[in-house]
């Protein structure tokens, strides 16, 4: 094997071994995955007050 191919093949080596070993990007994906979660349940909160309001105004405003 060649000088050249060695090097190639150990620095291959190297740089997986690094990937392998690296997680910076699984924190993300999980802060990303948790902030969809809370993401819709304010939506969904939200909502349902929504909802709620539209409904206690029209009962006011049908009072007058």
């Amino acid at each position: 094997m060649h000088a050249l191919a060695r090097s190639v093949k150990s620095s291959a080596k190297r740089f997986a071994a690094r990937f392998v070993r690296d997680d910076s990007g699984a924190t993300a994906i999980e802060y990303c995955i948790v902030s969809v979660f809370l993401s819709a349940g304010v939506i969904f909160v939200v909502g349902d007050i929504g909802q709620v309001l539209v409904s206690f105004f029209e009962s006011v405003s049908a009072g007058f």
